[in-house]
């Protein structure tokens, strides 16, 4: 079955850093039912042959509300990043999704580990707020690689 694509309103947009920046999107039509570490996939009126699509890991748990956040690096030239950038509060996206099984083993009997750089925490982070969210006594490892 082919995955429902809708639109969805940006929230709100935050900088975390000079170069990486959050987007909070609401779906308009069906809340995106996501397990913490899959992702959407944005399709942008941009590119060579548009759309250009580009898969964006969920930066948090589930919410109430069924708002979506993300969060992406700017890329030097990146068409996608670009046009990210260039959004505002109030204007629209068009995603699909949620994709991917990175997610939790179930049950959850044994420690975890995680190893990541840069914005490849996102769904990690996800998944740990998760994990404390529920008071999960699970052992997280986590290595952020810091070599270049």
């Amino acid at each position: 079955m082919a995955e429902l694509t809708q639109q969805a309103t940006v929230l709100s947009i935050t900088d975390l850093t000079p170069h990486v920046r959050q987007l909070v999107a609401l779906p308009k039509i069906q809340r995106a039912l996501f397990q913490p570490g899959q992702w959407v996939s944005l399709q942008l009126p941009v590119g060579a042959k548009p759309p250009l699509n580009r898969a964006y890991s969920m930066a948090e748990p589930p919410s109430p509300a069924g708002q979506l956040t993300l969060v992406f690096d700017r890329i030097h030239d990146g068409i996608g990043s670009s046009y990210l950038y260039g959004l505002k509060n109030g204007d629209e996206l068009l995603l699909s999704g949620p994709y991917g099984n990175f997610a939790l083993p179930l049950p959850l009997d044994r420690d975890l580990l995680f190893i990541s750089r840069y914005t490849g925490l996102v769904p990690i982070h996800c998944i740990v707020k998760q994990l404390a969210a529920s008071r999960h006594a699970a052992t997280v490892h986590l290595d952020c690689d810091r070599s270049d």
